[in-house]
C-alpha cells in the first residue's frame, strides 16, 4: 500500500462520493449539486508540491470545504434515491454509501486535528485508507514505515508423514518413528538368509 496523506484521503473521499452521485443520478435523475472532483484534485496536487506547513494550510482549508460540500450532496442523494424503481440497485447503493460515509467523516476530523490544529494522533486512531479501513501502520525497523495488513505466521506444528505407498507396509511403531525422523534418507535392510524369498522393508535411520 502506498504511503497515505491527509490530502490524498480527502481526494479519495471526493471522487468516491462523486461516483456515488453519478450512480444516484442514473437511478432517479434530477439531482442538484456541483461536481467538485476537478477542484479537489487540483487542491490535492497543490498540497503535494507545496513547501512548508504554512503554504499547505490554505489549500487544506479549501480541500476540506470541497469534501464537506460533496458529502452534503451525497446525503441529499441518499434521501432521494429511495424513490428509484429498482429496489435492489437502491439497496446496493445505500450499502456502499453507508460504508464510505463514516470513513470520510473520520478523514475530515483527522485532517482538521493534524493539519489545522497541529495535534499528534495515536496510531490506533488514524485511518490510512478508505478502501482498506483495517490496514495497519507497520514499523519494520529504524524509520521505515509500511502500511498494510500484518501477516499472521502459521504456528501449527509441522509433521513429516510417510509416503502414501509405504503406509500399508509399515506398522504403527514404524510410522511413528518415521514421522519424527530428521534424516532425509532411509536405509534398506535385508532379512535373514533363508530358503524362502527375502523380504525387504524400509526402516528410518
Amino acid at each position: 500500500m502506498h504511503e497515505p496523506s491527509d490530502s490524498s484521503l480527502l481526494w479519495d473521499g471526493v471522487r468516491v462520493m462523486v461516483r456515488l452521485l453519478r450512480a444516484a443520478e442514473a437511478l432517479v435523475g434530477g439531482l442538484e449539486g456541483r461536481n467538485h472532483r476537478r477542484a479537489a484534485k487540483k487542491r490535492a496536487q497543490a498540497i503535494r508540491y507545496a513547501r512548508g506547513r504554512e503554504n499547505r494550510i490554505p489549500h487544506y482549508r479549501e480541500l476540506l470545504k470541497l469534501t464537506r460540500a460533496t458529502l452534503a450532496y451525497a446525503d441529499e442523494a441518499a434521501t432521494l434515491v429511495r424513490q428509484a424503481l429498482d429496489p435492489i440497485a437502491v439497496m446496493l447503493w445505500r450499502a456502499e454509501f453507508r460504508s464510505f460515509r463514516p470513513l470520510i467523516e473520520r478523514v475530515i476530523a483527522q485532517s482538521e486535528r493534524r493539519v489545522l490544529h497541529g495535534e499528534a494522533l495515536p496510531a490506533n486512531e488514524k485511518i490510512v485508507s478508505l478502501f482498506e479501513p483495517h490496514a495497519d501502520i507497520i514499523v519494520t525497523g529504524g524509520r521505515e514505515v509500511q502500511y498494510g495488513h500484518k501477516a499472521q505466521p502459521d504456528r501449527r506444528p509441522q509433521r513429516l508423514d510417510p509416503r502414501p505407498g509405504d503406509r500399508g507396509r509399515q506398522s504403527g511403531r514404524q510410522r511413528t518413528v518415521l514421522a519424527h525422523a530428521q534424516a532425509p534418507h532411509r536405509l534398506l535392510r535385508q532379512g535373514a538368509p533363508t530358503g524362502r524369498r527375502r523380504r525387504r522393508f524400509r526402516q528410518p535411520s
